[in-house]
């Protein structure tokens, strides 16, 4: 969550998209081919950058 002093439940799918602005996104997403489709390994977010 970029805002960690707000508490947030997910209780319904539209309570996430109407406050999809509070996450924040991640810099890298490291990925690997399992199959046809890719498996998500781990997301890299610019504050773990420095």
């Amino acid at each position: 969550m970029a805002d960690k002093h707000r508490e947030f439940d997910a209780t319904s799918p539209t309570k996430v998209v109407n406050n999809q602005h509070r996450f924040r996104l991640p810099a890298f997403v490291i990925a690997r081919k399992s199959g046809r489709f890719w498996k998500m390994r781990d997301k890299v977010f610019d504050d773990e950058l420095n």
